[in-house]
């Protein structure tokens, strides 16, 4: 099974900017239930992958990178999907 590793830029960055938590990145990447939904190149930095998982009861959008060298799962960001809205109008 992978690790997941990740420095504390990358814990600091997406808690700041999402409210996603190291441990709820964890629970998501484990959940028995999650689903990798894309991959995409970046010209730079290579491949990276998309995946979604449950953590806290929401679903929780993971965007990472896999090191096989040291069998590792870098997190790039991570962030809550939110519900879907209506916008419906009221009729007058």
């Amino acid at each position: 099974m992978a690790t997941i590793a990740g420095g504390p830029w990358q814990r600091e960055h997406i808690t700041k900017r999402h409210r996603v938590r190291a441990a709820d990145f964890d629970d998501a990447w484990h959940d028995p239930f999650r689903k990798d939904v894309g991959q995409s190149v970046d010209p730079t930095h290579g491949p990276y992958y998309e995946s979604l998982g449950m953590a806290r009861g929401k679903i929780l959008k993971m965007v990472w990178r896999f090191r096989s060298h040291s069998n590792e799962v870098w997190p790039i960001t991570a962030y809550f999907l939110k519900g879907r809205r209506h916008n419906r109008r009221r009729a007058r």
